[in-house]
Parts: C-alpha cells; sequence; structure tokens
C-alpha cells in the first residue's frame, strides 16, 4: 500500500477512478483511517464520487465502528442521488450492523424501495451479528412472502439464527428450503447445516450432514468437533481431530478451543497439556485468551488449583479477572475455603462486599435468557423481564408449583430458597 500511496500522490492525473480505487484499496488492507482521510481529501479537491468510492468509504466506516462518519456518507450518497445503487446499500446496512445500530440499519432498509437477495441477506445479517435472531427469522419469512428467493448465503445466514435458538423445527424447514432451492452442502451450507443440528442436540443428523459435505475445510471440521465436545462427546471429538489431521487439514485457533474443551469435559489434564503445547510446536498458532481459560478449566476441574494458580501468573497476556473466576468457580465446587468462595459457607456478607467491589470496577454479566420452542413458535424469557404475553398464567403455575414443594419440603423450604436467590444474584 506504501507504493501505491507513493504513485497515487505523484500523479497529476487524479480522477474519480484513481481516488476510487486507493480509498477501496486502503479500507480492503486495514487502513480505514487512510481511506476516510483519501475520501475527505477527495471530496475537497473537487472530484465526484461514484458507487466504487462509497462503498470504499462505507466499508471503512464498518472496520473503524465509526458511526459518525458512517451516517456523513450516508447523507452525501443520498445527496449524490446513489440510494438506488444495490452495493451502495449493502455496505450502508452492514456499517452500521458493525457500529451495532440495527435500528438505523431497519429504518435505512424500509426507506429502500426495490429490495433484492443481497439487500435481505445483509440486513438479516444484521439481526443475527447483533444477537436480534427472532427478527432474523421473522424477516426471512417476511423476504419469502415477497417471492424473493433465498441463495446459498441468506440460507446459511438464518440457520445461524436458528442455531442460536436451538429452533430444531425452524433449522428443518431452512434444510428443506436449502434442498428446495438447490444448495447442496458445498460451503456455507453443510457446515452451518451441521452446526445447527448440533445446537438443538441432534448429533446423528449432524454427523450424517457432515459425513455428505462433499469437500470438508477447516470450518466443517471446526462445527463437527465443536458438535461433540460441547454435548459431551468429548471421545468422540478427539478421534474426530485425529480424523482430520490424517486427512491433511491444517487446525486452527477455534480447533484448540474444542478440543481442549473436550479435554476439560474428560480431566484429561496430561492430554490437555499435550494439545496446547502442539498449538505452538507443531502448527506454530499462537494461544489466545480462549485457549488459556480452557487450561485453567481443565486443571481447576481436576482440583489441581495451584497449578492453575501458576499458570494464570505466567500468563503473557492481559486476562483481566476472567481466569481467576474460573478457578474460584472450581473453588466453590471444592469447598476451597481459603481461596475466597464464600456462597458455600452462607458468608453472605463477604459476598455482597465482593459483589460491591465488581459494580465499583464495571465488573458484571449478561442476564440469563432462555428460549422455548412450542407448537412452531419460540417463546423468549431474559430475567428480569415481566412482558410475555402469557405471564400471568405462567405466574400462576409458578406459584401453585411452589405451594406443591413448600408442602414437601416443610420449614426448609424457605431458607432453601432464600440461600439459592442470594447464590443466583452474585
Amino acid at each position: 500500500m506504501d507504493d501505491a500511496l507513493n504513485m497515487f500522490n505523484a500523479s497529476n492525473n487524479k480522477n474519480s477512478i484513481t481516488w476510487s480505487a486507493m480509498i477501496s484499496g486502503c479500507a480492503q488492507n486495514g487502513e480505514s483511517k487512510k481511506a476516510l482521510d483519501l475520501f475527505s481529501q477527495m471530496h475537497f479537491s473537487g472530484i465526484g464520487s461514484n458507487e466504487f468510492t462509497f462503498v470504499g468509504a462505507l466499508n471503512a466506516c464498518s472496520d473503524e465502528t465509526s458511526l459518525l462518519e458512517g451516517k456523513q456518507v450516508h447523507a452525501y450518497f443520498l445527496k449524490q442521488g446513489y440510494q438506488n445503487q444495490v452495493y451502495v446499500k449493502s455496505a450502508l446496512l452492514d456499517t452500521y450492523a458493525k457500529c451495532g445500530c440495527i435500528n438505523d440499519a431497519q429504518k435505512a432498509f424500509d426507506e429502500m424501495k426495490s429490495k433484492d437477495i443481497v439487500l435481505w441477506t445483509t440486513i438479516i445479517s444484521v439481526f443475527v451479528q447483533n444477537g436480534e435472531h427472532e427478527k432474523a427469522l421473522t424477516l426471512y419469512l417476511r423476504m419469502k412472502r415477497e417471492g424473493i428467493f433465498p441463495n446459498k448465503l441468506t440460507i446459511s445466514t438464518v440457520l445461524r439464527a436458528c442455531s442460536n435458538l436451538a429452533a430444531f423445527e425452524q433449522g428443518k424447514q431452512l434444510h428443506a428450503h436449502a434442498i428446495k432451492f438447490g444448495c447442496n452442502l458445498g460451503p456455507p451450507i453443510g457446515s452451518a447445516l451441521s452446526t445447527m443440528y448440533a445446537k438443538c442436540g441432534n448429533l446423528a443428523d449432524c454427523t450424517l450432514v457432515f459425513r455428505k459435505i462433499p469437500e470438508k475445510d477447516i470450518i466443517a471440521w471446526n462445527s463437527i468437533i465443536s458438535a461433540f465436545s460441547q454435548n459431551g462427546r468429548g471421545k468422540e471429538a478427539l478421534k474426530l481431530f485425529d480424523e482430520m489431521i490424517l486427512e491433511g487439514t491444517k487446525p486452527d485457533n477455534i480447533t484448540f478451543v474444542n478440543v481442549l474443551s473436550a479435554c476439560s469435559h474428560m480431566g484429561l489434564v496430561d492430554k490437555g497439556w499435550k494439545y496446547f503445547h502442539s498449538m505452538v510446536d507443531e502448527y506454530n498458532l499462537t494461544p489466545e485468551i480462549e485457549h488459556y481459560a480452557c487450561m485453567v478449566d481443565i486443571l481447576s476441574r481436576a482440583g489441581k488449583l495451584k497449578e492453575a494458580k501458576d499458570f494464570i501468573e505466567k500468563i503473557p497476556i492481559n486476562h483481566g479477572m476472567c481466569l481467576w473466576r474460573i478457578v474460584l468457580g472450581a473453588c466453590r465446587d471444592e469447598k476451597y475455603y481459603n481461596i475466597g468462595v464464600y456462597a458455600v459457607q452462607k458468608r453472605w456478607q463477604d459476598v455482597e462486599r465482593v459483589r460491591r467491589v465488581m459494580r465499583e470496577r464495571g465488573v458484571g454479566k449478561d442476564p440469563a435468557c432462555s428460549w422455548l420452542e412450542m407448537n412452531s413458535k419460540m417463546h423468549v424469557f431474559v430475567k428480569g423481564e415481566l412482558r410475555h404475553c402469557e405471564m400471568e398464567r405462567i405466574r400462576a403455575e409458578l406459584a401453585r408449583l411452589s405451594q406443591h414443594i413448600r408442602s414437601d419440603f416443610g420449614e426448609d423450604f424457605e431458607e432453601m430458597i432464600e440461600d439459592f436467590e442470594r447464590v443466583a444474584s452474585s
């Protein structure tokens, strides 16, 4: 890029094509700030922008999550009359998505007069990327009603939403759509389908899909290894890893997260160390925070708390408090009093003191969330929210169940519930 920039700066005959090429080149090569600087220079030099200029500038805004600049580019291309150019519109939606502004993305999408499959796929992806999986499924259904046929990328994106919701029925319907619209099990459909079945706990169909993938890339292998690892089938996960190596596919960082997770669930300390060291020694991969967390989890689950502590203190990257939380969780399971877990001993004043320190340091956790699929409809429950349409009936049923449990446990019930609520809120 440096040589290209030098040649560009030395040129006395710059036009919209050369300006656009440099802006796009900088954006594609990680020089987003430079791309935006060039876009500004082009504007003030009096050279008119074209669709490629706007796409490059918006891509730079996406990479930098520069919302203000993205809105400025949005306003500028509206002024220049490019609001109906499909690639500009797609880049705009992606910019709002990367900046977490899904409402702006939705508004921009709804204002577009002509929407093709590229734009529909982009807006669905916006909601999936930002965790709004139910809305992504709703948009997909709306797209079908409007007569737009999905492509491979559309189906794989919606399958991600089904995976995150564990929406088995909707996932099977997507599988049928993939067959109906002629999508084979090559990338990206095969691995997305395999992951969907795995997240829904259906390892049989997950394996069936995986075995039918014609050319298995690292994404497909990671998907199947993760499926078995996360569903308590660590032995099969490690066998799949060995099969992948024999077939000549080189593992990546994600592969080793799955493999180390399998070792953790099976209590394989020595094998965990072996895989961890092979990352660097055999595959020239640099361990990341996820790999260190897996090793700490392996040691902690095996009761090797001092070894876990010594390992954490030698880690060369900044990890905040996340690795210590893993050790503390194991300490509570082990009733390891001296480490400092107080909930097991019902030392509620100490528990509250730790909570207060966490709040002061900005340490928190996402609210608990669960999904329930019933009669082909997805019900979402988030801790603390009372907006479900059946909330009155749910409360009545919970009251009935509580009364039934109270009659069985007697006086111990109130103390048990009080302790549970204290631990759950920590």
